[in-house]
């Protein structure tokens, strides 16, 4: 059964019964009164600074490191370079990057040395004065530029890394990953076909832009034994990194987690953390902090997104798609590691939301001359759906056909067999009641009349995203109950502003039966002592970790019952639970409250009946495979979330100056946990996303050095500019069976399509075609001049 809610009426709805609404976020007051501590507001006696010093060349040889001023300054404990660690190296799927340079440099902003010292200041000052001779190399900074024989090779040995796995690198080459995905024949399908449409697209890097900086401490308590805390998504993902790194135990590396100011995937992959942990090590006894500063962040850590598509899309007249080719280029900077899946989710999702029988997709990852590009909120999704959506609309447009039409003939749906060679079914979500509805909005939003120097236009896309993990990608939960009655509840998953914890206590408490103020959860998380959990991406925290959570609450419910058994002595299948109440199924006003069981049930001559109640449960998404090496093909998405997005807009035809009045989503969310919370992060998704779409590039010189690594140059959405934009969320409710009371991911589902149906509305309403983001003022004026559509 589908059902369909605004956002905003949804509170109180009669679905919602089952799990308890707070009032307000867990973390709001914390955040608000400035409680909650950040790594930034962390501190310990005698604790030393590291300032970096970093390549200011994108392309180099290290000829020779000079640190003997620096260490004239006092307070300096210790002062490293590359060769100092030379026998240390990253290695999350390919060990092709080292904490520190050694004889070259492949991107601006690579560590190059570090300074640890007891002041900040003095650290800086000295990093001033450390003298480095390079010589510079030939540098690109384009996927494709970098794919031509001619091009200088960044990696000259690319065999000789060790991997986890295959990535299909070809050696002597910059192409550190190729995946893929055959599907059907296209033997004659071009050559068939009444239209065939090649175009395009290039989606440009980006900046993660969080409100927090990386940052991180690190103590070693000798040479095997270390913690670290740190603002990372993923401090078990880190734990196992650095523990590969050094070569011991993971058990002897503790890595603690808090509040995170905003993570976007840019905090999931390690970034700092190997190379604080590696120079660290050299002063044992002692806290080291690195946190990076606002323009270091540009160049320190990871960038995002960075792809070119190319499509060959064969047609028919009545707007069937009978067959694409597919090439995807990632431009994946100076190391592969972080993008390498990215590179696979692209290809995994390159044929949208829609059926196609034959499909042909090689999706490369290529070095450049860049920062290394990690995960952002999308992971590869939106990247092809900016391709696929706008190819939707230039087919229409070609046929002469509504691009409504268009979509509708070619959506999956139950009985479809996707890319990867999975059938669809009515639990996956519906698909077409999403674009049903985004285009019954666009056509209920009157626009005023148009003018000489006003235009408006609308725009749509449908969107698809699949969750895109390790197969063995497990999330856990521990709960616990008190001699009260109430329970302590902690969670794989790290908080970073979306909300987590407060949905994961929800789900606990529409389990248990139980209310709110009876559930409190741990915030924090550490490898230590904390539940398990592999990374927090991929829009399955509240997935994977309310099934966890639920996995557990049947077993302590079970624990319950056991305890209760007991005291009626009678079979365990003679108990139910319901209402915080334990009774017998043949007689219900027989009754234990839960307090009365929960520690175990004492007589009064102390004899002690049970035990107390606490459980662990655990989730892995069940069957999943890698894709086949010859198709691509397998199951590789444990589940889907479908949807449709949608943009109304006008352009000056003055200046080309873009206005966007309407932002709307509507998404098969599965079940809503918390309808302010899943509306909150889709408009946030929506309005980040509307930066890739009209400002945010980074931009390179021929040299690699980034031109732009500051908040002047490189502009994000700030609230004026969506001050007037009405945002609009939809959520329509097709059960998930692998999701907790039938929930799916959303989290990051409101990126997807946002930059394609602003290309579309841009279209529409000046019926110019862009094919490269982001689509700022100029880059209209200038399109509208070549059309000669400016008005003078």
């Amino acid at each position: 059964m589908h059902k369909i809610v605004e956002s905003l009426n949804y509170l109180g709805g009669k679905n919602m019964a089952t799990i308890p609404q707070p009032s307000e976020r867990l973390d709001a007051r914390k955040k608000t009164s400035g409680k909650a501590k950040f790594v930034a507001d962390l501190t310990f006696p005698g604790m030393l600074h590291a300032v970096i010093l970093r390549s200011p060349h994108g392309h180099a040889l290290i000829n020779s490191i000079d640190i003997s001023e620096a260490k004239k300054i006092s307070g300096i404990e210790a002062i490293i370079t590359g060769k100092d660690v030379a026998d240390l190296v990253i290695n999350i799927d390919i060990g092709d990057q080292q904490p520190i340079a050694v004889d070259k440099v492949r991107f601006m902003g690579e560590p190059v040395a570090a300074v640890l010292a007891d002041d900040k200041w003095k650290a800086a000052e000295a990093v001033d004065l450390i003298k480095v001779e390079y010589e510079i190399l030939p540098a690109v900074t384009d996927a494709r530029e970098a794919m031509k024989e001619d091009s200088p090779i960044l990696h000259e040995k690319q065999e000789d890394y060790k991997r986890h796995g295959e990535t299909n690198f070809t050696a002597g080459t910059n192409v550190f990953s190729h995946y893929k995905l055959r599907k059907g024949k296209l033997e004659d399908i071009f050559e068939k076909a009444d239209l065939v449409l090649e175009n395009s697209f290039v989606y440009p890097h980006r900046s993660h832009t969080q409100i927090e900086p990386h940052g991180a401490i690190a103590f070693w308590t000798n040479e095997s034994e270390m913690e670290m805390y740190s603002s990372t998504q993923s401090p078990f993902f880190v734990r196992t990194c650095l523990a590969d790194m050094f070569a011991i135990d993971p058990a002897n590396i503790i890595v603690k987690a808090g509040y995170l100011g905003g993570g976007f995937g840019g905090k999931s992959d390690v970034t700092i953390e190997p190379l604080l942990a590696a120079i660290s090590r050299f002063v044992p006894g002692k806290y080291v902090k690195l946190t990076l500063g606002r323009e270091e962040a540009f160049t320190g850590s990871v960038i995002a997104r960075g792809a070119a598509v190319e499509l060959k899309t064969a047609v028919s007249k009545e707007g069937k798609i009978l067959g694409e080719k597919v090439k995807i280029y990632f431009n994946s900077g100076a190391y592969g590691s972080c993008s390498l899946h990215i590179v696979t989710a692209a290809g995994h999702n390159s044929s949208g939301p829609y059926e196609i029988d034959n499909m042909e997709v090689d999706a490369y990852g290529v070095y450049t001359n860049n920062p290394p590009v990690g995960a952002f909120r999308g992971y590869g999704h939106p990247e092809v759906h900016w391709a696929k959506e706008r190819q939707i609309n230039l087919i229409a447009k070609e046929l002469g056909i509504d691009p409504l039409k268009v979509r509708k003939i070619n959506l999956l749906k139950p009985g479809s067999i996707n890319a990867l060679g999975q059938e669809i079914e009515l639990e996956n979500g519906d698909l077409a009641g999403c674009v049903d509805k985004v285009a019954e909005r666009l056509g209920e939003i009157e626009l005023p009349a148009e003018t000489d120097n006003l235009v408006y236009g609308k725009g749509m896309a449908a969107m698809m995203k699949s969750p895109v993990m390790a197969t063995n990608s497990a999330a856990s939960a521990t709960l616990r109950f008190n001699e009260s009655g109430s329970v302590d509840l902690a969670v794989s998953g790290v908080e970073m502003g979306q909300g987590t914890k407060t949905a994961m206590r929800q789900v606990a408490a529409g389990g248990l039966e139980l209310p709110l103020e009876r559930i409190k959860i741990k915030e924090d998380i550490s490898t230590d002592n904390s539940p398990y959990g592999w990374q927090t991406i991929g829009s399955t925290t509240s997935w994977k970790g309310g099934m966890a959570v639920l996995d557990a609450v049947q077993k302590a419910i079970d624990q319950l019952k056991a305890n209760a058994a007991a005291v009626f002595d009678v079979a365990v299948t003679e108990v139910e639970y319901a209402d915080n109440k334990l009774y017998l199924s043949s007689d219900p006003d027989k009754i234990l409250t839960t307090e009365e069981v929960c520690f175990g049930y004492m007589r009064g001559n102390g004899y002690l009946l049970g035990q107390p109640v606490q459980a662990y449960g655990t989730y892995v998404p069940p069957e999943l495979t890698h894709p086949d090496p010859e198709t691509g093909q397998g199951n590789c998405a444990a589940e889907w979330t479908f949807g449709a997005q949608g943009v109304v807009l006008s352009i000056n035809k003055n200046t080309g100056e873009i206005t966007v009045h309407n932002l709307i989503t509507a998404l098969d969310a599965g079940k809503v946990i918390n309808p302010v919370l899943a509306r909150n992060q889709l408009v946030g998704a929506m309005v980040q996303e509307l930066g890739g779409a009209l400002t945010e590039e980074l931009v390179y010189a021929e040299d690699g050095k980034m031109r732009n690594n500051n908040f002047t140059d490189f502009k994000i959405p700030t609230p004026e500019d969506v001050a007037e934009t009405k945002m609009e969320v939809y959520f329509f409710e097709t059960p998930e069976p692998i999701g907790p009371f039938g929930a799916r991911g959303i989290a990051e589902h409101g990126t997807v399509g946002i930059a394609a149906a602003v290309g579309n509305a841009i279209s529409d309403a000046l019926n110019i075609e862009i094919f490269n983001l982001p689509i700022y003022n100029e880059k209209v004026f200038m399109e509208m001049t070549k059309a000669g559509d400016l008005v003078v």
